[in-house]
């Protein structure tokens, strides 16, 4: 809900966003001076992007011009913490330009769901059945070499016991936070009840990035949406159905559509 992201005045304006700059990693700089340009671009199926253009010289209080301490530091792979939007990162080299005496950087920051992108599952398999399948330890299987429990989406209260149902490895996204999430420090925060049971789906992945597997494969098998909060790091699951809240509003083209475009 974008609304809960910002703060407004009494005049239903937006108040300025405090923005840092941090070196990889989270460590905070200072605060970012000199933006003169911040073009947010919210998605709800795809990363999150602000366009920036950061000035090279500043102006003091008395009117004296300087350069902003921090314009040499934009650089590739430097993170912006943004207050309650959460951080981003600088994926592509900021460029250069001048008009006039005017000397400034643009750059594109993008969600940290980004860092998503860096590592690859590779080589897994779920709930195929394969002799080398995820679900194919000895603990889970019978007599007959058959798995006793199936892998499910999401175990909430997991454990570390391979002989328990609730074994972290019958989870699917517990399987991705023990092996990979962890590895950027990103974790899973609340997966709808409506999905996280489900069972039995089969995945088959030779190569695929760790963001893409989740809001494609996964997000298409389990009938869901994955959206990240980039203010603590954790990612989220709601089943399709259950996304927005009823309005009890109808939109026609007799009272307030005019135009529409899907």
């Amino acid at each position: 809900n974008l609304i809960m992201i910002f703060q407004y005045d009494i005049k239903k304006r937006p108040s300025p966003a405090i923005i840092y700059l941090a070196n990889p990693n989270h460590k905070i700089i200072r605060t970012l001076s000199g933006i003169t340009k911040a073009r947010f671009k919210p998605s709800l199926l795809d990363i999150w992007e602000i366009d920036f253009e950061v000035d090279k010289y500043l102006v003091s209080d008395i009117g004296k011009r300087f350069i902003n301490p921090l314009y040499d530091k934009l650089s590739l792979l430097m993170e912006l913490k943004i207050e309650n939007l959460g951080w981003f990162r600088i994926d592509e080299m900021p460029e250069e330009h001048q008009s006039g005496e005017r000397i400034y950087k643009s750059f594109t920051a993008f969600g940290y769901e980004t860092t998503l992108t860096d590592f690859d599952i590779v080589g897994i398999n779920i709930n195929t059945g394969a002799e080398d399948s995820v679900e194919m330890y000895d603990e889970n299987l019978d007599v007959l070499g058959i798995p006793k429990h199936n892998i499910q989406l999401y175990i909430k209260n997991e454990s570390d016991d391979p002989t328990s149902d609730s074994y972290w490895k019958l989870g699917l996204l517990n399987i991705l936070e023990h092996e990979y999430l962890r590895k950027k420090g990103w974790r899973i925060g609340d997966i709808d009840i409506a999905v996280a049971p489900l069972r039995g789906r089969q995945f088959e992945i030779d190569n695929q990035s760790v963001y893409s597997f989740l809001t494609q494969d996964a997000a298409a098998a389990y009938k869901c949406l994955f959206w990240f909060d980039r203010v603590n790091k954790t990612i989220n699951a709601t089943k399709l159905e259950n996304l927005g809240s009823p309005m009890n509003l109808e939109f026609t083209f007799r009272n307030v559509i005019n135009d529409i475009e899907i």
